[in-house]
């Protein structure tokens, strides 16, 4: 069986063993267990027996999907655990059958043989085993050949062109370029130096969400001492991990080291996704904090710890201020989710992040109910790069009008893996909340809202023929309770590092009755990305693998959600003195 067919469907499947907690048997087919890692992203290896391998997947379910359950589930942080103690409920939540035994595809480690080892016994003691020691974290191996980096770019390039839903979005030529970097492989490569170099070769794909994970331990130590951040066509520099300009009396950065900051910002575009304009200049930014990176691209000495910045203010007045590599990234200052009431009785409600979990989902009931009686709302998403659909999900059905049909908010298909039914009944999108039309699950009254928005639904992008599943739909609901309904105006606040979940929010609610979303464009998601491990360099690789749109038609990748009202935050909001854009939401609900 396929985990496509059924990725997420979270039903409870009857198993032949005995139940242990919560239903699951405690069971694990695996005498051993460590981990390969890199900072953000982790692979299991096995031992079975004495010998140690990579597991490629386990009754037919591969290992990145597996670890994507278990990250959706119970979180990025929680993985190496459940996976170790609760295989079983994974699997079995996943709608993999698991007994006493199992068969596991593997790869020796060092040798790199594949194989398939049938009736792995699955037992308790092996679990216990893994219980008390399945903590050990290894660092990924690094030497490369030739030979190898060909072989990596070969099966990266058979993933793009079995698997990848963006592959034909943009026109890029990508298998010439994967070939001109076979061509160009070298002995001297090492792990980072090719990292990089699959960077620049997802970029000009335009998606987002297709990157190479952990992308900052390839790219060379060394950080800007500061925050960089876009104010109109210019860029402000600003303290590090608090408000504040770098300098108050010159804040805007006009070059580094002699070379003009927009000829830096071409240099980091060419490992930024050639998505919408704004959000690729968006990414450039942020990739320029990595300075030692951009200095070794721009032919600079690699042994390089001291820049000279060159800062302005409004009239062009200069100063040059030289300032020392970092060892610490610049991070952004915390925000934390926020509701109060704001003197006139408008409510204010923030979400930096798109959470799930039951906690976060009583946290938006209760910020709802906390604001419900106020004369207007503002939702403030600013910064938020995305997450759950959980918020989508709570907090629309409130804002829908009582005698509205249920509403369409995102309409997506399935890139589709060989084997896999292009019309399977319950879809392969669930985990976004999206089921094709003939699902059984559908009301009556949202079969109809799917029918007759499949009427008018022409997609800018013709996924091609064949390749992808049948069309996907998620659709909300007008809330029955007139007490959980909020009727007064309400205004959204946006800006470009929105992205992913939080665009599909931006867009569920643009158009809504009393709604209006104001500030800059989103920077334009929604792939679905899932988690691919390059055999040699084991580098993990993360392709989109579905194309999504709006219900009329335009694609959220590559264009964002443009606000109703567009309104650019002042110079000084920036350094944290004043926020005039939330101003300008307060006396839009005001008058």
């Amino acid at each position: 069986m396929r985990l496509f067919h059924i990725l997420f469907a979270l039903v409870f499947v009857a198993l032949p063993l005995s139940a242990g907690q919560a239903g699951y048997p405690k069971l694990s087919p695996f005498d051993g267990l460590r981990w390969e890692a890199d900072s953000s992203e982790f692979w299991p290896q096995v031992r079975l027996g004495e010998t140690w391998y990579e597991v490629l997947s386990i009754n037919g379910a591969s290992t990145e999907d597996v670890l994507t359950f278990c990250e959706t589930r119970w979180g990025r942080a929680m993985v190496p655990k459940r996976f170790a103690e609760d295989l079983v409920e994974a699997l079995t939540r996943m709608g993999i059958t698991i007994e006493e035994t199992v068969e596991l595809q593997v790869r020796t480690i060092g040798s790199g043989e594949e194989l398939t080892l049938q009736d792995v016994p699955n037992t308790h003691a092996k679990r216990q085993l893994l219980r008390r020691g399945a903590g050990e974290f290894r660092p990924a191996p690094v030497a490369l050949t030739v030979e190898t980096i060909r072989s990596d770019l070969a099966w990266l390039a058979e993933r793009v062109r079995d698997e990848y839903a963006y592959r034909d979005l943009t026109g890029y030529d990508w298998e010439a370029a994967f070939q001109k970097a076979a061509a160009e492989a070298d002995a001297n490569w090492t792990r980072n130096a090719f990292g990089v170099r699959i960077m620049k070769l997802l970029a000009p794909f335009g998606d987002g969400h297709t990157r190479l994970a952990g992308s900052a331990d390839v790219l060379p130590r060394g950080y800007a001492p500061f925050r960089m951040v876009a104010h109109s066509e210019r860029i402000v520099a600003l303290q590090p991990r608090s408000d504040g300009f770098l300098d108050p009396e010159h804040p805007y950065l006009s070059a580094i080291d002699g070379r003009p900051l927009e000829a830096w910002l071409e240099l980091m575009g060419t490992i930024a996704p050639h998505g919408a304009p704004h959000f690729r200049r968006t990414v450039s930014i942020q990739r320029l904090h990595f300075l030692a990176f951009a200095l070794q691209e721009s032919g600079g000495d690699p042994a390089t710890k001291t820049v000279t910045l060159s800062l302005v203010d409004d009239s062009g007045a200069e100063r040059e201020l030289e300032v020392d590599l970092s060892a610490d990234f610049p991070g952004v200052p915390p925000r934390r989710p926020v509701h109060r009431v704001l003197p006139g009785n408008i409510g204010y409600v923030a979400l930096p992040s798109m959470e799930s979990g039951e906690d976060f989902e009583r946290w938006l009931h209760a910020a709802l109910s906390s604001v419900r009686k106020t004369r207007g709302l503002v939702l403030d998403v600013r910064g938020n790069g995305g997450g759950s659909r959980a918020a989508l999900r709570t907090l629309l059905p409130s804002f829908l009008p009582a005698d509205s049909p249920p509403r369409v908010v995102n309409i997506a298909a399935y890139r589709l893996h060989e084997g896999d039914d292009p019309d399977h009944p319950d879809g392969y999108l669930s985990d976004r909340n999206l089921w094709p039309a003939h699902w059984s699950g559908w009301s009556q009254a949202e079969r109809a809202a799917i029918e007759a928005t499949a009427a008018s639904f022409r997609p800018a992008f013709e996924p091609p023929s064949g390749a992808f599943s049948a069309w996907h739909y998620s659709v909300i609901s007008p809330a029955t309770d007139s007490n959980a309904r909020y009727e007064a105006p309400v205004v959204i606040l946006q800006d470009g590092d929105c992205f992913s979940a939080t665009d599909i929010f931006l867009g569920a609610f643009q158009g809504l009755p009393r709604v209006e979303l104001l500030g800059t464009p989103s920077g334009g998601g929604s792939g679905r990305s899932r988690t691919c491990r390059l055999p040699a360099s084991r580098l993990s690789v993360r392709l989109s693998s579905m194309v999504s749109f709006r219900p009329d038609g335009r694609l959220y990748d590559g264009h964002g959600i443009v606000p109703d009202v567009r309104i650019e935050p002042r110079l000084e909001d920036l350094a944290g003195d004043s926020d005039s854009v939330l101003e300008a939401a307060l006396a839009r609900l005001w008058n």
